[in-house]
C-alpha cells in the first residue's frame, strides 16, 4: 500500500497538490513529522470541522497568514475561490483576508495572476505541544467558554 520515495519525489507531490488547491496538513506536535496529508475542505474531516463547526483548535494553524497587496490586486476572485476556509472575500474592492479564519495554508498564493498574495509571519507564534495528547489538553484549556463533561 505504500512505497518509499526520495525527497525530490515528495517535493513534487507537494507542489502538484498545492497547484490542485489541496492543503498540506502535518502532525500537530513538536518533533519529527510523521504524517503529511494533502486535503481538500470538501472531504477532510479536520478542514470540515474548522469550516463548518468553527473549531479553531482542531489542529495547529500555520504560523503564517495570507496578506494581499491592495495596490496590485485585480479583484479576479481566484484566491477567494481557492480558499478552503472562506477566509478571503471581495467586497466592492480588492480581496481581503479574515485573519481569524485564515489557517496560513498558502493555497491562495500560487494562482494569483498578479502575485499579489504572500504568506507572512503571524504577529504571534503558536506553540505546538510536545506530544499528541498535550494538544487535547491545550484545546480544552483554550476553550474555557465550552463546558466539558467526561
Amino acid at each position: 500500500m505504500a512505497k518509499e520515495i526520495d525527497a525530490e519525489e515528495a517535493i513534487g507531490i507537494l507542489k502538484r497538490s498545492n497547484e490542485e488547491g489541496l492543503v498540506h496538513i502535518t502532525s500537530n506536535f513538536k518533533g519529527e513529522v510523521d504524517t503529511i496529508c494533502n486535503c481538500c475542505a470538501c472531504a477532510c474531516v479536520f478542514l470540515n470541522g474548522l469550516l463548518a463547526g468553527g473549531e479553531p483548535y482542531m489542529f495547529a494553524r500555520s504560523n503564517y497568514i495570507s496578506r494581499i497587496d491592495q495596490e496590485t490586486c485585480i479583484e479576479c476572485g481566484t484566491c477567494a475561490d481557492r480558499c478552503p476556509m472562506d477566509a478571503i472575500a471581495l467586497d466592492d474592492g480588492p480581496a481581503a483576508v479574515d485573519g481569524s479564519k485564515c489557517i496560513g495554508c498558502g493555497v491562495c498564493c500560487p494562482t494569483c495572476p498578479t502575485e499579489s498574495i504572500l504568506l507572512v509571519a503571524r504577529p504571534e507564534e503558536e506553540q505546538k505541544p510536545l506530544l499528541p495528547m498535550d494538544q487535547v489538553i491545550m484545546n480544552v484549556m483554550k476553550d474555557k467558554k465550552r463546558e466539558f463533561r467526561f
